[in-house]
């Protein structure tokens, strides 16, 4: 991530489509077993921070971020005994965990990547929460596919998105689309945040410009794709 870009996220409290519904819903899928560690990967500023640590039968949340002014914020806005906050690789995590929880973050690593190293870090019986940004129609408007062909050429549809788990050595356990609530309680903080940035940095323009296109895809051409979120275990 850019410096710009950076700088444009860190107030922000989310950093990706979601919300404490979307947690509890993955979460009665994965279920959280007494005193269960759970990693937060790319946690952002800790938007599912506070939802994590409520969730019944969580001992211990390990909140990950490659960019230390995200790590930065989390620690200063969220203060609790049991969350370890830590700026560092997602994929290389200390020790291991119950539940490994990647909203809108294994795009980072490249989700094969991401799945091959969190494998190792799952105690037995342990489950991945992960979303992926995913094609909802068969035939995407020209638009969408122009913008995330540069944006995220990774994307496919949901058989895609399932083969990929599959081959990782992961089945699934249930899944569900984020609903457009999600989407708005992350577009609609960023597109104020953007409001208040003032023009003249050649860098931070060019980052603004970038994020009011994706927002007004979205606008546009949201119901073209989303986040599947997806509860997987070791096959």
């Amino acid at each position: 991530m850019s410096e710009a870009l950076a700088a444009i996220y860190a107030p922000l409290d989310r950093l990706a489509p979601g919300s404490p519904a979307t947690v509890a819903r993955a979460l009665s899928i994965a279920g959280t077993g007494p005193a269960a560690r759970v990693l937060d990967a790319g946690c952002g500023t800790g938007a599912d921070v506070p939802a994590l640590l409520a969730a019944e039968g969580v001992g211990e949340v390990v909140a990950m971020d490659m960019i230390p002014a995200f790590t930065e914020r989390l620690s200063a806005r969220i203060a609790d005994p049991r969350l370890t906050v830590l700026a560092g690789d997602m994929t290389a995590p200390p020790g291991s965990f119950d539940l490994i929880w990647a909203m809108g973050a294994a795009y980072a690593p490249g989700m094969d990547a991401a799945l091959s190293a969190w494998r190792g870090h799952l105690r037995p019986g342990g489950r991945v929460a992960l979303s992926d940004l995913v094609w909802r129609v068969a035939a995407p408007s020209t638009e969408a596919r122009a913008f995330w062909a540069e944006d995220y050429p990774a994307i496919g549809d949901a058989s895609a998105f399932a083969a990929r788990i599959a081959g990782a050595g992961f089945r699934v356990l249930g899944q569900f689309w984020q609903d457009a609530g999600d989407w708005s309680a992350y577009y609609e903080p960023l597109a104020r945040r953007l409001d208040e940035i003032a023009p003249g940095d050649p860098a931070m323009d060019e980052a603004v410009a970038a994020i009011r296109r994706e927002i007004a895809l979205w606008r546009a051409h949201g119901d073209d794709y989303g986040y599947l979120l997806a509860v997987i275990e070791a096959a």
